[in-house]
């Protein structure tokens, strides 16, 4: 029906009858949409669930770092020692004498995986490791993140390391551990008096979660070349 005919009819254009309409049929035709106070309200809900999601991401994300160094550190020492065993070529050299880990406090975020070919061929490092975010070897309140002890269990260096090397050996699998880092030296690996002083120790190797403050210790036992975390 055109406005002009309606108006033949009820004296009113389609707009005129609009306007005069009751305000609470008016009103509903015109809100359609928020308003601005619900908008603010629903604003301030998103708000507060975002933080409270960031909050506990941030609390579980350091221990699930912690957790993925410790078992990424356990695999690549199982690892080396399965490559040991086999005899297995250094990368770019020939076949494996030693594989060799190093820890240093200077570098409290990553450690190194070195080898000693059969003609003595010195690789360093073949591979370095990165510890996850918020990891490290290092930490004021952990006194002795190296520990290292003889096999007759007394502390080496009364607990006092700055550095460490594990060197796992063909054929027999034996494990040697110098205090400081002084194993890739060619006249310290083949002088046997030196590697009777350095065998069957274990050592411990303390990680922690900087945010949260807990720490994982994983220990590498020479004399049976067992690997454990705690």
């Amino acid at each position: 029906m055109t406005p002009e005919k309606q108006k033949q009819q009820t004296g009113f254009t389609p707009l005129e009858a609009f306007a005069k309409s009751p305000a609470s049929a008016k009103s509903g035709l015109l809100q359609t949409g928020f308003t601005l106070i619900e908008l603010i309200v629903v604003i301030g809900i998103l708000g507060v669930l975002a933080t409270a999601l960031t909050i506990n991401f941030a609390a579980t994300r350091g221990p699930r770092n912690l957790k993925i160094a410790e078992n990424q550190l356990v695999t690549n020492i199982r690892k080396i020692q399965s490559y040991t065993a086999s005899s297995r070529n250094i990368p770019g050299g020939g076949p494996a004498k030693y594989y060799v880990l190093k820890f240093s406090l200077t570098t409290p975020g990553r450690y190194y995986i070195s080898g000693v070919d059969s003609s003595n061929n010195i690789y360093d490092p073949i591979e370095t490791v990165q510890l996850p975010s918020g990891i490290t070897i290092k930490s004021q309140n952990l006194t002795y993140p190296l520990l290292m002890y003889a096999a007759d269990g007394t502390a080496i260096n009364s607990g006092n390391i700055n550095c460490a090397q594990v060197a796992f050996t063909t054929p027999y699998g034996k494990t040697y551990m110098d205090p400081s880092c002084a194993f890739l030296d060619v006249n310290k690996f083949n002088d046997p008096v030196y590697l009777y002083n350095v065998i069957n120790r274990s050592l411990v190797i303390s990680l922690q979660d900087m945010a949260t403050q807990t720490s994982k210790t994983i220990t590498i036992k020479g004399s049976s070349g067992s690997v454990f975390s705690d």
